[in-house]
């Protein structure tokens, strides 16, 4: 009997971890391979409020945000300076789950990125 009990408590316990949350965070990553200070310029929309956020400065950078179930974010980044030889990469985690990785050396290069709540 015991053992039954544990059972069902070890299942609606994993039942309710389970479930979906109704907010899902989100992380952008801005660094340099070889800890660089690297200038980025860019932004980010949250669509469903039209929330824009500017993103500049130079790496490592990060930005957090949270959206709600359905909600999505959409924007932009590039490299702001002229030099070759360093890299920028950027890195979009949803619920600290990898969604895109990205990296670029050109000014000319611009990373677009888009993530959604599920």
């Amino acid at each position: 009997m015991k053992k039954m009990l544990l059972l069902l408590f070890s299942i609606i316990i994993i039942a309710g971890m389970n479930c979906g949350s109704d907010t899902a965070d989100v992380r952008i990553s801005l660094t340099n391979p070889n800890n660089k200070a690297v200038p980025f310029s860019g932004y980010y929309i949250i669509t469903a409020t039209s929330d824009s956020v500017v993103m500049e400065g130079s790496t490592p950078g990060e930005y957090t945000f949270s959206l709600s179930k359905g909600e999505s974010a959409t924007g932009s980044v590039f490299k702001d300076t002229v030099d070759v030889v360093d890299t920028l990469h950027f890195q979009l985690f949803l619920n600290d789950e990898e969604q895109l990785s990205q990296k670029t050396t050109t000014l000319l290069e611009v990373i677009q990125f888009s993530v959604q709540a599920q």
